[in-house]
């Protein structure tokens, strides 16, 4: 099996994922040059080939990861390391190959922090009217639930930092920070009180209007992965972007306090399968007419966060 989707692929299995759907991104003929972006997170002391070593501030590797500029990270702290031990204890998920780890502040005064990488040229200035972008996070029950907190989330932005985002919010301030997707400076809660040690996958299709609101789907935790599978929630009430070639860098942020999170397997693309093997639709406008107020209704009661 091609390296390219090793790490998802357990994860998908872990999940108990349809045999054919496995089967399509795993089988090795699913890779695209659609996918434009891709970091896997290995360990290892080969920088030509993408690893980065545990423990370490990663800002300070050069990787040749896919996509990516050689110019490596910036940011406002050290926050952000490499972990060997993959992505928690989540039993979900066997994940060998390392993963970022956002250590989060539990006890400093608050104050802002990202970390940001570049993406290659090549990448900033593809233009397609189609965005994909998929990731797994993960948390540990450390820090999460003192005064203060809010969130931590990471993924692809433009310049600016609007983008497509996931992770975790803890407004609330108890013990188990909701999973959200962030666009445009709010958090959208996709899954409430996520257990500690638990890996979520997420999968965010994006649909430019160069002119008005984009269309925005969102496969969580699928429990299965066919071009069927609908969207778990679809939404076109939002302008993320009035560009074709919106994206510039990815970038993970937490603006105070917040606990441990990992991220993993960052796929950025400009089709579904180049992203996840398995050629997702993105529901036509009229197919919205049927869902209501663009599928928002699917996700009805869950709440937005600032």
């Amino acid at each position: 099996m091609p390296h390219l989707f090793q790490s998802t692929c357990r994860y998908l299995h872990g999940l108990g994922l349809a045999a054919v759907a496995a089967a399509a991104m795993c089988s090795g003929s699913s890779a695209s040059a659609a996918l434009l972006a891709h970091d896997p997170f290995l360990m290892g002391g080969n920088l030509a080939l993408g690893q980065y070593t545990n423990g370490q501030d990663i800002r300070s590797k050069d990787t040749a990861v896919t996509g990516f500029a050689a110019t490596g990270y910036t940011g406002t702290t050290a926050n952000f390391q490499g972990n060997s031990a993959g992505l928690s204890t989540a039993a979900a998920i066997d994940e060998a190959g390392g993963s970022m780890k956002w250590i989060g502040v539990t006890s400093a005064t608050p104050f802002d922090r990202n970390v940001t990488r570049q993406l290659s040229n090549a990448v900033a200035t593809t233009s397609s009217n189609q965005w994909w972008f998929s990731s797994i996070v993960s948390r540990t029950a450390t820090g999460w639930g003192i005064a203060g907190q809010t969130y931590v989330v990471g993924g692809v932005t433009a310049a600016d930092g609007n983008g497509l985002q996931i992770g975790f919010d803890n407004t609330a301030q108890d013990a188990n920070p909701d999973l959200v997707l962030r666009l445009n400076g709010v958090n959208t809660v996709l899954a409430a009180n996520i257990a500690a040690n638990s890996s979520q996958y997420v999968v965010i299709g994006l649909q430019v209007n160069t002119s008005g609101n984009d269309l925005i789907s969102v496969w969580i935790n699928p429990a299965s992965l066919t071009a069927a599978t609908p969207a778990d929630l679809t939404i076109s009430t939002l302008n993320i972007t009035d560009s074709l070639t919106p994206f510039t860098q990815s970038k993970y942020q937490s603006p105070a306090i917040s606990g441990e999170a990992f991220f993993d397997e960052f796929r950025l693309g400009t089709t579904a399968t180049a992203v996840t093997g398995v050629a997702l639709l993105i529901p036509e406008p009229a197919s919205l007419a049927l869902l209501g107020l663009g599928g928002l209704c699917l996700l009805a009661g869950r709440r937005q966060h600032r």
